[in-house]
This record gives structure tokens, C-alpha cells and sequence, in this order.
């Protein structure tokens, strides 16, 4: 089976983004991150900038980021005005950034190469108030954790908040249960196992 182009594997991204935040109950952030200190955010493997493009437009529309009833898809108006964010998504590859001259709020964010295994440049150390990470473990090698937690903290102020969410890859299944789709997840696991993936 050929790989995917890069239309469908944006396509396949956001798809997948707009399941888990469905499963979140449409939380962006946390709802134990208090909202008043988060200014600088670092969105790790952002692959696409789904997730720092919601959240953007989260804060474009509400100053802050919704906690209770109030999703990203249904902004209310705020009549302060407050400090633009800064927003950055990280990934080892710039393909499926968003390309520069589309409008939205992509305008407001910067998209930056880096291997998240590797220390970040000095320019990012204790800089992100919230630093989020979603589905790393498909890409991480067990070796490789230690370093990148430490990474990771390096880029975190003071008192930040590290927000990693991660399914239980040996906990799947498929509905309908179908043969096929049983060997197909029995196949993956095995792949990840094999290359020595994280759990």
C-alpha cells in the first residue's frame, strides 16, 4: 500500500484531532491549568497545527480558553482586551505545516522543525507556560523518554504546566469486530513492539 500524500495525511490529523477533543468534552487545556497564567504555549509533534489553530482561535474569540460549558466551537465575546498569546508547534518534519499566506490564525503562530529527542535551542528555555504533547508514543523509542522528558522540561518556566495525553496502545479494538479489523490491530501492535515502541 502506498504511503499517504500529504492532503491525506492532514486530512487523517485533523480527523483524528477533532475525535480526541470530542473524548476531552471539547477541553483545549486541562481544566486544572488556570487560564489567568497561560501566555506562552508549545504545542510538541504538531504535525498539522490543528491543535494550536483551535486553541488560537480560542483565544481570539474568548481571551482565555474554555473550562466549564463553553467549547471551542462556541466562542463568546470578551470585552477586554489581553495580551496576544504565543503560540508555537514543534514537529521533526515541516511538511504538514500550514502554509504561511493562509488566513486565519495560523497568522498569530509559529512553526518551528526540532527533534523533540534533541535539546532545544537556548531561545526556548523556560519560555512556555503550557507545554502539550498528544501521541508521541507512536514515534518514541523506549531509550529515548528520559531524554525527552528532560527536553521538555528545559523549555517549561517555572511552575508550567507539562499537559502529555496518550491512548493505551495494547487496550483497542474495533467496531464492528471483524476479523480483519482484529488482525489489523494485532499487526500494529506487533510492529511497535517489534521496533522497540513505547507502551
Amino acid at each position: 500500500m502506498p504511503d499517504p500524500t500529504p492532503s491525506q495525511e492532514t486530512a487523517r490529523l485533523n480527523s483524528h484531532h477533532e475525535f480526541l477533543v470530542h473524548l476531552s468534552n471539547n477541553h483545549l487545556l486541562h481544566p486544572c491549568i488556570p487560564l489567568s497564567s497561560v501566555h506562552r504555549i508549545a504545542d510538541i509533534g504538531t504535525g498539522t497545527g490543528i491543535w494550536l489553530q483551535d486553541v488560537a482561535e480560542s483565544l481570539h474569540h474568548l481571551g482565555s480558553f474554555s473550562h466549564n460549558h463553553h467549547s471551542h466551537h462556541h466562542p463568546r465575546r470578551h470585552s477586554r482586551q489581553k495580551k496576544k498569546p504565543e503560540l508555537v508547534g514543534f514537529d521533526l518534519s515541516a511538511e504538514l505545516f500550514p502554509k504561511s499566506e493562509e488566513d486565519g490564525p495560523t497568522k498569530r503562530m509559529r512553526f518551528v522543525v526540532q527533534d523533540v529527542t534533541r535539546p532545544f535551542g537556548t531561545e526556548w528555555r523556560g519560555r512556555f507556560d503550557v507545554v502539550h504533547v498528544r501521541g508521541l508514543q507512536y514515534f518514541l523509542r523506549e531509550r529515548d523518554v528520559k531524554a525527552v522528558v528532560e527536553n521538555l522540561g528545559e523549555i517549561l518556566r517555572p511552575g508550567g504546566y507539562l499537559q502529555w495525553e496518550e491512548m493505551d496502545i495494547l487496550d483497542q479494538w474495533a467496531t464492528p469486530p471483524t476479523l480483519a479489523a482484529q488482525d489489523t490491530i494485532q499487526l500494529l501492535m506487533r510492529e511497535k513492539l517489534a521496533r522497540g515502541l513505547t507502551l
